[in-house]
């Protein structure tokens, strides 16, 4: 399939993937430059690409420029993976996410835990986004996000608030990011989420407009909160900026696992999946990365299997709170293409999962950063190759709210939970 995204040419003829390694050109043609490798950190020196005036400029970041420059140079077969470039984020978008927020967001740590390394069967590096600012990952694309408003316009006027629809942890993150620019925000909240999570809102100095808890009203909300307020729309895990944000949680995780082999992430709408999965595959593309879902709010696994994105039909119930949004254009074709596979777990083994980190990890995460710790404790996880040792598990967030778990009172053998 290279001949229809690439051209791949030795010295002397075209050709596809070469069976024997040959020394290859690589010309683009223009109707071909909407195609981005994304391969990265090849050996090459920049003048390489230079001497060869055959080859036509392509848009995009340092990684095409590398890959072209090892393929002018280097007599070995190359597996190529295309990266369109319709997808709203890139390394070079992510790395300039994390330039604008350095110092603002903490560097969390990795964890690891002998209990769950056994029962896994693998060695577990956990990614504590917990420890996070806000208490969640949602920071990150916060930040980012708000950091580039005086670039951004409302019908040619100037932005004088932003708005969000969020289950929470993203509505904390752009209430505190908005606070520090000195600008109101407006947080779209479905009526039944955590009181932990409202609190923690107004705390921030946000706005809370509450909806019914289905895509569609939130949708309809913000919509008329921008125009009452002549706000701007900063989606939770839509919005370009956002996901390049969330993409930092990437770079992070392969400075601090240097030997990773695999990424499980949770997700809902997809901004972090999304982002991360950018960020990695880019510069390590046989590190896996897997996504982790419940099987009540299965959109992203049901795409993957069609081919196409099929949200969810109605609003799930699930008491992974934070992922009951479905993926959305802008990060699907990114699932679609990065993402190597979608694990679903019930609900028992979401619960199972969470009191485990807590108990054994003396992690408070919430039951959505617990998705990723069951999928890796699952079954089917734990039935993929022996070989596949080295695993990350975001834990995205740790915004619990204690009043709700009363499923934490019961143990599996129906007694009480105790502590010491």
């Amino acid at each position: 399939n290279f001949r229809h995204q690439l051209n791949l040419s030795p010295p002397q003829h075209h050709t596809s993937v070469p069976k024997k390694p040959s020394t290859f050109r690589l010309s683009v043609l223009p109707s071909q430059r909407k195609f981005l490798p994304t391969l990265v950190n090849l050996p090459c020196e920049r003048s390489t690409l230079q001497s060869h005036p055959s080859c036509g400029t392509l848009p995009g970041p340092a990684p095409t420029a590398l890959l072209r420059k090892f393929l002018l140079r280097h007599p070995v077969p190359v597996f190529v993976a295309a990266m369109p470039v319709q997808y709203c984020v890139s390394l070079a978008s992510v790395q300039k996410a994390q330039a604008a927020i350095a110092g603002l967001i903490h560097r969390t740590p990795v964890l690891t835990n002998s209990t769950l390394d056994k029962r896994a069967g693998r060695k577990l590096f956990l990614k504590c986004e917990l420890f996070q600012k806000t208490g969640s990952f949602k920071i990150r694309g916060a930040l980012n996000a708000v950091s580039t408003l005086n670039e951004r316009k409302n019908n040619g006027e100037e932005v004088r608030a932003v708005v969000t629809h969020s289950s929470g942890n993203h509505g904390q993150a752009l209430a505190q990011a908005a606070q520090m620019q000195g600008i109101p925000s407006y947080v779209i909240v479905p009526r039944t989420a955590p009181a932990c999570k409202k609190a923690a809102i107004l705390e921030y100095g946000a706005h809370i407009v509450e909806c019914e808890p289905n895509d569609q009203s939130r949708k309809e909300t913000a919509s008329r909160t921008v125009r009452e307020t002549r706000g701007i729309l900063i989606h939770s895990n839509q919005d370009p900026l956002v996901i390049a944000g969330q993409g930092t949680i990437g770079l992070e995780i392969l400075q601090q696992v240097p030997d990773l082999e695999a990424v499980v992430v949770p997700v809902g709408g997809g901004g972090m999946l999304a982002g991360i999965a950018v960020a990695i595959k880019a510069q390590r593309p046989e590190v896996k990365i897997y996504a982790a879902e419940p099987e009540n709010a299965d959109d992203c696994y049901r795409s993957k299997q069609t081919g196409r994105l099929t949200p969810n039909a109605s609003p799930p119930v699930t008491v992974a709170d934070a992922v009951k949004t479905s993926i959305g254009d802008e990060t699907w074709p990114i699932i679609r293409d990065l993402v190597d596979d979608v694990f679903t777990v019930s609900e028992e083994e979401i619960k199972r999962a969470t009191r485990l980190t807590w108990e054994r990890a003396k992690l408070v995460i919430e039951p959505t950063a617990g998705i990723g710790v069951a999928v890796v404790l699952s079954r089917r996880f734990r039935a993929l190759p022996g070989s596949l040792r080295n695993v990350c598990v975001v834990l995205c967030g740790g915004n619990v709210d204690l009043d709700s778990l009363e499923w934490l009172r019961q143990g599996d053998d129906g007694g009480q939970v105790t502590s010491g």
